[in-house]
């Protein structure tokens, strides 16, 4: 579904990954009162039930001082077939540490890491049959760093650059031969400076100048090294 970038965005990645990533990784938490939480409190486990009998959810909580349920240590959510889909730990209402979802066939969909309830590091997500397809970057829950995109085969599609939220740096697509096909930059989450593009044989055939989104000189096409039936990416 990557092999044709048709926008410089990755816009079929953003509009169905980054989906993905924000339903795989919601869930709701308790506030904590004013008064200080305990260090060790004692907790209780409760465990909820599909209608079919089959555990739906397990997790370790305490009351706090208003008789609010505050998650605290093993947390574990079970798709309908009973097979575990989501696994983290609680400290005080807030995700910390490792983090793992599951497909409902058992195999990993990905890891991340939580600190204080964001996420925070590298995040790696799997399809249905353990191939990796993605590893997303983060710094206080927002995009930071390299966000990168795999075929198969484990050769990188597509990769951007993001800083705080923000695309900001680097953008590449390859070939599925490893071929590199285009290449940019983005600043302050626009195209911009020079872009070039690249046929399936490595001969570049476009440039563009971008500052900060807006197309500053027509495209310079390069004279075809090659005959191709099908036009470059756009």
């Amino acid at each position: 579904m990557f092999a044709t970038p048709f926008n410089p965005r990755p816009i079929s990645m953003v509009g169905a990954l980054p989906f993905i990533v924000c339903v795989v990784w919601f869930s709701t938490t308790s506030a904590f009162a004013q008064s200080e939480p305990p260090e060790n409190p004692e907790t209780t486990v409760l465990e909820y039930h599909w209608s079919n009998g089959n555990l739906m959810e397990r997790k370790e909580v305490y009351e706090d001082a208003e008789g609010q349920k505050i998650n605290h240590g093993e947390y574990r959510f079970f798709h309908l077939n009973g097979k575990l889909r989501e696994e983290v730990r609680y400290v005080h209402g807030d995700r910390q540490g490792e983090a793992k979802m599951y497909h409902e066939n058992g195999k990993l969909a990905s890891t991340t890491n939580f600190k204080d309830d964001k996420q925070e590091g590298t995040e790696v997500l799997f399809d249905p049959e353990g191939v990796k397809f993605a590893t997303f970057q983060y710094q206080n829950d927002l995009p930071h760093g390299k966000w990168t995109w795999y075929y198969p085969d484990g050769q990188p599609t597509q990769e951007i650059t993001y800083h705080e939220g923000v695309e900001e740096g680097p953008w590449q697509w390859w070939y599925p031969s490893g071929q590199l096909g285009i290449q940019g930059t983005y600043h302050q989450d626009e195209q911009h400076g020079n872009w070039k593009y690249w046929n399936k044989k490595g001969e570049l055939q476009e440039t563009r100048e971008y500052d900060l989104g807006i197309l500053q000189t027509p495209p310079k096409y390069l004279p075809k090294l090659e005959s191709e039936e099908k036009s470059l990416p756009q």
